[in-house]
């Protein structure tokens, strides 16, 4: 039986054959539906599709009658609860996070009541914000999580951490310096550092660096970058950059600077029109590249960028090869228009430049339309993605008009003249702030979208977004999707090695024959989408060895991992294999780094050359004592070295063992130096290049009344319950009056910023030991006198035994750049130090470091012994606008109290010596006394306040009362009742009203 079709393809084929594939792919894929309504039945004709003569509700046909598959959009979601700022795929549990602005108004969730955000508003009124501002999307169920965030992330950058974490920096206000955390895991929660950052970071752009640390570039008015510090810290380091000061122009076209890490470890960073290639560890410019023509391509000109795809080889050539891509914009003086009500056509110009080559050029390419605020994803196969944004104007508020409704690929290998393809079309306008993100499955998830300062869903032009597509690239033609790959190897809990094999095991459907040059394995790096522009986002294609049919439709394709982490930063990756044109679903591959870095610190979870399960013949059973001592110095060094024994010991029996998995150390391969200076030098590559700056203490001049106050703002102190019941209690609720206290904080402050500069200096003297002893092991290991005289064992004895050494001088020169020792410092402690030769030098090293050991052990002692109070914790508006006194002092008034005319609920009035203060269960309470003959005060009452309320009426009767213009009335709220009270005049009304909210913000800060 043949079925005959009256179109351009003759097409026959055997009904048994294709029916199944009618079934289950034209009456079941709701991608053939061509609307955003969930698919519900066959609702086109299956013979038509097949033809690629569907057409639309406009009567147009769909790729011109062709038979091509241009893709398909489903609305997945009616609402995504916020509005998709910032749009994050989190791969360990393929969940995507959304984030929005917290001053735009309620979003369309909740948060649990006990969950509500506590903020400040202006004139010391506290407030309550119970809506979410993020979520956590479940990409199969749509079903969403609200996450709570306390600091406003608007405008705020992000990546992902090495082991998968979401890290996020800067914002808007009270988020502009903070640095959050989201595991990524179930029921993760925003762990948030409000001052961990040194300057506030609106609109900057964040990267990964080999070494797994972030850099911050950029912002609002911020001409220069700074590392992210580790957590729990502060950094107070910020880096000059003029280059962002020089692509500045009046409406500052360079915000989200784009910024990639090119295959030799330096940044490329593109602004406005003008773009360099920078080193983050000498923090020099390598290279100026040409002016890119045409118009701005940064905020709030927005175009879209990407890192093309970094082929690899094997072997690879010195020099990978890494190509950026520069899509769209506006004319530099298309925000001023905008402003005005004219919006001026986007760019509609491609440049691509080869960073790598000597003389890199721009070359221009055109795109079918023209493109403002548009996203750029790259796709498992190699292509890019251009979707979203519009066709005229620039980002802002209503600074745009005309969407964008067609998506482009983009084949950066394909012929010049046919790289640019036009796909099937939205009717959802995604323009100022909408976001995209590739899923595992190769699915795009598109969302967001609002043009106003606040949140419309009607009554106007283009409504805030809060639907929720999935795009379906020209890949996932409903026809040929049962012919996509399906891996079948577990990468779980495996780790891939840089330059190492990995096999990956996949299934085929077809029997037809597969061969090597119709596959391609690439490895994707989920990005942290924003703006238009995909940070941190990276695809490899890995070098291929062979190929095996295993049988049974199986295939073991073997790859080579990327080189280093230069090439692929640590961190998850998305895996697939790509046949002919087709990719599988992707799986979760974890890259660690291994060995050298070049420059960067590294984690190593190995030591190399050492026969690491034979046995320890080499070590002495006992250690004999030591001898009596004679100089000074050898006293000093011995009694150090005891007490080294005795701690060595202590360690041991804790399981020292698993510490040695995160020690870092050098390429070890290269411990058999020739000399005692090549092994100076293996010992100073150890040192990190300052890919991430230490962090030092913060400069006098800097420092304000309340920078304790304000270092308070951290989860990790707040929840340390035991230490507020020792320190804030004891101080604050037992008489000791703020000034005092501040005091104490002050001095405090001093002897812990000495404490640390001895403990600095102890941990470099100790480096400087250490690095001596694995010079001079190194050195005498392959000294050729000593080989000379020694057999076999022997010598695989002195190779280990400075291959240990080295690894605790690596150690304990992570150990001194962790605790804040400036690069500069080690680099000269260690330098010093691998010259040493004799035994007197080895001596006063030594001593030099006991000395600076229990120099620091004391001031610490000293330091604990006077542990006082804790800090009171107060949010970043508090401390802002010059109000600190006024801070102190409304806590001051209202702890230290005074009189007032309380009203009781029949009317009466009595005079009440009244305070505030927080008591044992973390609780604002108020103490009233009454007050009697003789000023004496018999009866007293507490209750527990919940709010405090300043729109208290004039008491009825007392306005015909002399002076009764001045007085002013406020009011407390209780669990019963509201309490009201009369003040002298509304100076004493506005000191007790924000004493009160003072308090009440600290006590929420507190739980």
């Amino acid at each position: 039986m043949e079925f005959s079709l009256d179109c351009e393809m003759a097409f026959q084929f055997q009904p048994i054959f294709l029916l199944p594939l009618f079934f289950s792919q034209c009456f079941t894929h709701p991608i053939f539906s061509g609307d955003h309504t969930p698919f519900k039945g066959p609702l086109i004709d299956p013979f038509i599709a097949l033809n690629g003569d569907k057409k639309y509700s406009d009567g147009s046909k769909e790729n011109g009658g062709k038979g091509e598959y241009n893709g398909g959009w489903e609305l997945v979601s009616h609402n995504s609860g916020v509005m998709a700022m910032h749009m994050v795929l989190l791969p360990r549990t393929n969940k995507v996070v959304m984030v929005e602005a917290a001053n735009f108004g309620p979003s369309q969730v909740r948060l649990s009541r006990w969950k509500c955000r506590l903020f400040l508003r202006k004139r010391g009124i506290n407030d309550e914000d119970c809506w979410a501002h993020a979520v956590e999307y479940n990409t199969k169920t749509a079903a969403i999580r609200p996450l709570k965030m306390v600091t406003n992330a608007w405008g705020s950058s992000g990546g992902l951490s090495a082991n998968g974490t979401l890290v996020q920096a800067g914002g808007w206000s009270s988020g502009a310096r903070t640095v959050r955390y989201l595991s990524g895991s179930k029921a993760s929660r925003w762990i948030e550092y409000s001052c961990a950052l040194s300057r506030k970071r609106w609109y900057s752009t964040q990267h990964i660096l080999p070494n797994g640390r972030f850099v911050v570039i950029g912002g609002r008015r911020m001409f220069n970058y700074e590392f992210i510090p580790r957590r729990k810290k502060s950094t107070f380091k910020v880096f000059k950059l003029t280059f962002l000061e020089r692509t500045t122009d009046d409406v500052e076209n360079n915000l989200y600077p784009f910024v990639f890490l090119s295959t030799d470890g330096n940044l490329f960073i593109f602004a406005n029109n003008r773009s360099i290639l920078f080193n983050p560890i000498t923090h020099k410019i390598i290279r100026r590249y040409p002016i890119l023509s045409g118009g701005s391509r940064n905020y709030p000109a927005s175009g879209m960028s990407a890192l093309l795809p970094i082929q690899l080889r094997d072997p690879n050539p010195k020099v990978i090869r890494a190509e950026v891509i520069v899509c769209g914009g506006a004319r530099p003086e298309a925000a001023k228009l905008a402003d005005k009500g004219v919006y001026l056509t986007a760019l509609q110009d491609c440049g691509r430049m080869e960073i790598t080559a000597a003389n890199a050029t721009w070359t221009k390419e055109v795109m079918p339309t023209p493109r403002v605020m548009g996203d750029m994803l790259v796709l498992p196969t190699g292509d890019l993605l251009m979707l979203n944004g519009a066709k005229r104007g620039t980002s802002g508020w209503n600074f745009a008009d005309d969407p964008n409704y067609v998506p482009v690929l983009y084949k950066p290998d394909g012929p010049i003249t046919q790289r640019f393809t036009e796909l099937k079309a939205t009717s959802i306008a995604r323009m100022y702030h909408s976001t995209s993100a590739l899923l595992p499955d190769g699915t795009i998830l598109v969302a967001g979208s609002n043009t106003k300062n606040y949140y419309f869903t009607r009554g106007t032009k283009y409504p805030t977004e809060f639907r929720v597509e999935k795009f379906y690239p020209p890949y996932l033609d409903p026809l040929r999707v049962s012919d996509r790959p399906k891996i079948e190897t577990n990468f779980k809990r495996k780790m891939v090695k840089y330059g190492k094999g990995l096999t990956v095991v996949f299934k085929l459907k077809t029997i037809l024959r597969v061969k090597l040059s119709d596959l391609k394995v690439t490895m994707y790096a989920p990005p942290f989408t924003t703006h238009g522009f995909s940070m941190n986002q990276r695809l490899l294609i890995l070098a291929k060895r062979q190929l095996i049919n295993t049988g049974g439709g199986r295939f073991r394709v073997s790859v080579v991992a990327p080189p280093s982490a230069k090439v692929a930063p640590p961190g998850y990756y998305l895996i697939f294999v790509v046949h002919q044109g087709l990719p599988s679903p992707g799986s979760i591959i974890l890259t660690m780094s291994v060995g050298s870095c070049g420059g960067f610190k590294c984690p190593s979870r190995r030591l190399e050359n050492i026969e690491e399960d034979g046995p320890a013949s080499w070590l002495p059973e006992t250690c004999a004592p030591p001898e009596t001592p004679i100089e000074s110095m050898e006293f000093l060094a011995r009694s150090w070295s005891l007490s080294a024994m005795e701690l060595a010991k202590a360690l041991a029996a804790d399981n020292l063992d698993k510490y040695s998995a995160f020690c870092s150390v050098g390429n070890e391969a290269e411990i058999h130096v020739a000399s005692s200076v090549a092994s100076e030098e293996a010992i100073i590559q150890q040192l990190p290049g300052g890919g991430s700056p230490p962090i030092s203490p913060r400069d006098s001049d800097d420092m304000k009344e309340l920078f304790l106050l304000h270092q308070a703002l951290n989860p990790d102190f707040l929840s340390n319950q035991q230490l507020l019941r020792n320190g804030l209690y004891k101080s604050i609720m037992r008489g000791k009056t703020f000034g005092r206290w501040l005091k104490d904080q002050k001095e405090r402050k001093k002897q812990e910023i000495r404490t640390h500069n001895a403990q600095l200096h102890a941990a470099v003297s100790v480096a400087g030991v250490a690095a001596a002893v694995a010079a001079l092991a190194a050195s005498n290991a392959a000294s050729p006198e000593v080989l000379a005289t020694q057999h076999k064992k022997p010598s695989k004895t002195s190779a280990a035994i400075a291959s240990a050494a080295a690894l605790v001088a690596s150690h304990c020169i992570e150990i001194a750049e962790d605790m804040g020792a400036d690069h500069d410092h080690i680099l000269m402690a260690v330098n010093s130090a691998v010259n040493a030769r004799t035994n007197g030098d080895i001596m006063t090293l030594t001593a030099g470091a006991a000395t600076a050991l229990r120099g620091a052990a004391t001031l610490r002692a000293r330091l604990q012994k006077g542990c006082g109070t804790a800090t009171l914790v107060l949010s970043e508006e508090q401390i802002e606008e010059g109000r600190e006194s006024n801070i102190l002092i409304a806590l001051n008034f209202v702890s230290r109290g005074g009189e007032l005319l309380k009203r009781t609920r029949k009317g009466a009035l009595h005079w009440k010596q009244v305070s505030f203060n927080i008591d044992s269960c973390w609780q604002v309470a108020v103490k009233m006394k009454s007050k009697h003959m003789a000023g004496t005060f018999t009866k007293k009452k507490k209750c527990v306040v919940s709010g405090v309320y300043c729109d208290i009426p004039a008491w009825p009767g007392r306005e015909r009362e002399e002076s009764s213009e001045q007085r002013a009335y406020f009011g407390i709220k209780t669990d019963d009742r509201i309490i009201e009270f009369e003040c002298r005049n509304n100076s004493d009304k506005q000191m007790w009203a924000e004493g009160i909210q003072y308090m009440l913000h600290c006590r929420a800060s507190m739980i």
